[in-house]
Formats: C-alpha cells, sequence, structure tokens
C-alpha cells in the first residue's frame, strides 16, 4: 500500500501526536481492511490492531528501541545482545543532513561503486542500493530518500527522531530472508522472503513445528519449491535471543553458507497494513502475542 501525494503532505503538516496519528492512519487502515481499527482490548481485535496501535504511540519505545531501528546502532544492538550473530561489514556510515546536494552524495558514494556493497539508508526499511551495479536513477532514489522521515508514510513513531544517514556494507547477494515473529524471546511465526530483489516469493511457516501454512501475507505468491537450511533452530535459536528485551519484535537474518547474520529489528512490519489471506490468522497470531506476554 502507498499513500497517496494529498496523504503525504497532510501528514508532513500534522503533528506527532497519538490521536493525529491515528485518525491519518486510520484513513489507510479501513481502505486495506474495510472497517476501522479496534481498540487492543476489543475481544476482536487482532494483530493488525495491535501493530497499528503500537506504531502509533511515541510512548512505545524506549531508548533500546531507537538503537534498534536505526540501521548503524541496531549492527551495534545485535551483536551486544547476542555475540554469536554475525553483521555484514560497514565500510562506511554518510552522513546526509538536510541542505546537502545531490552531488555530494555521489561523490561519498564514488569509492565504493562497483564494489559488491550495498548502501541502505539507516533511517528507515526495506531499502537496499547494489553498488556494483548502481546508476543514476537509483543514486536519484536514494538521495530523495535521504530527504524523507520515514515517519510521515504511515505515522511509525519509532522512525520520527531519527537522522538521515546512508550505511555503506558488504553485500551478502541474494540470500533468503528469515523472519522471525517473537514476542518477549519466544519466535510464533516464521517468513521467508526468496529472491528478493528477482522475483520476490514469500511462504509462512509455523513455529516451532516449521509447518508452511496455506496463507499468504500481502501480495506475494508461495514459492514452487521450498526447503529449509539444515541450520534452522540455529537460526531461530538466535532470533529468540535478539528478541528476548522487547515485547514484540520482527527479527530478520539472512543465512549464508551455514554462517547467520543479522539483518535488522522490525518493531511494526509493514506498518500493520499487509494483509495475511485469512483473515482469521491475524486474530490467532494476537491471541497467541497476547498468551505470550501474559506467561
Amino acid at each position: 500500500m502507498k499513500a497517496t501525494r494529498m496523504e503525504h503532505y497532510v501528514s508532513r503538516i500534522t503533528p506527532n501526536r497519538f490521536l493525529l496519528n491515528s485518525l491519518l492512519v486510520s484513513r489507510h487502515f479501513r481502505r486495506q481492511f474495510g472497517r476501522s481499527q479496534r481498540h487492543i482490548c476489543d475481544p476482536s481485535a487482532n494483530y493488525h490492531d495491535f501493530i497499528v496501535d503500537r506504531m502509533t504511540r511515541n510512548e512505545s519505545w524506549r531508548p533500546i528501541h531507537l538503537r534498534a531501528v536505526d540501521k548503524e546502532t541496531a549492527k551495534e544492538t545485535a551483536r551486544a545482545i547476542c555475540p554469536q550473530v554475525r553483521t555484514p561489514e560497514t565500510s562506511e556510515v554518510i552522513q546526509t543532513p538536510r541542505g546537502i546536494s545531490i552531488d555530494y552524495l555521489r561523490s561519498k558514494l564514488a569509492p565504493y561503486i562497483g564494489r559488491t556493497l550495498v548502501a541502505k539508508p539507516t533511517h528507515g526499511t526495506g531499502n537496499i542500493f547494489f553498488l556494483e551495479s548502481f546508476d543514476e536513477p537509483e543514486l536519484l532514489s536514494l538521495f530523495q530518500y535521504t530527504r524523507y522521515n520515514h515517519f510521515f508514510s504511515f505515522r511509525e513513531t519509532q522512525y520520527y527522531p531519527l537522522t538521515s544517514k546512508v550505511l555503506i556494507e558488504e553485500s551478502l547477494g541474494n540470500v533468503r530472508d528469515y523472519k522471525f515473529f517473537c514476542a518477549r524471546g519466544q519466535p510464533l511465526l516464521l517468513q521467508v522472503d526468496c529472491d528478493r530483489h528477482i522475483n520476490h516469493k514469500r511462504v509462512l511457516l509455523d513455529l516451532p513445528s516449521y509447518q508452511a501454512l496455506p496463507i499468504r501475507l500481502g501480495e506475494f505468491e508461495r514459492p514452487v519449491t521450498f526447503a529449509l537450511p539444515d541450520n534452522i533452530e540455529h537460526l531461530c535459536h538466535i532470533a529468540a535471543e535478539l528478541s528476548a528485551p522487547f515485547d514484540f519484535v520482527r527479527v530478520d537474518l539472512y543465512e549464508k553458507n551455514g554462517i547467520v547474520f543479522f539483518s535488522e529489528f522490525t518493531f511494526t512490519p509493514g506498518a500493520g497494513l499487509e494483509p495475511f489471506s485469512d483473515p482469521s490468522f491475524s486474530q490467532l497470531l494476537f491471541k497467541r502475542i497476547k498468551e505470550t506476554l501474559s506467561s
């Protein structure tokens, strides 16, 4: 889902307050789910109500959350929580404050163009630029992203205070993403994204059974064939350890040649606006989150 140009404009001029955030997000929520958000204490509330509620509240976040959201400090946070996890090697962190020009960014990136590296804005989510085949349209896209506060898209308040930087780190290539939905150190659901930058496919698996679920999350189809890596239990153990300090988080990992790499912490996956193909699963997932947090 994308916000319209007018929705972006209104979001930019609206203060960051819970009631205003909820009001702005409600338009997207109704468009996606055909109803208004429910209070999380409502017996019929589901996972999507839960995510939207927490992302619109500034008080949801402690300092450790904000360190875990910033792509630069997230790597330090992950290593501090779980020393056994690897992180892609950082080449440089480029400061991109307001007022810089695209020529400034081009000059900063120049030493890395053509190398097996990626560039990631540290203050948002999901944007990866492969520098081995980096071109001018991608430069423009990255520059525009450095000028944008991700908060204004769907009022995810954890992004509001972040400063703009570009992280240059080693590229792991076209590896699978293993994304563990966790509540206080307990992995509940596994999302695996395959060929994300070529022909994106996605499969969901129940935990701890690792059984593939007959449902989709978002618009992505399931892969025709799929097999988990031999060290999947090790990935799950690392996700559990990394998620222990947080009430709810999606821990995103990579696996390459038997080595587990940290990718990112995601506290409000898809801004709570990616639907399950079976709506009843959303309520079931929220029930498991609540049971885990209350145990």
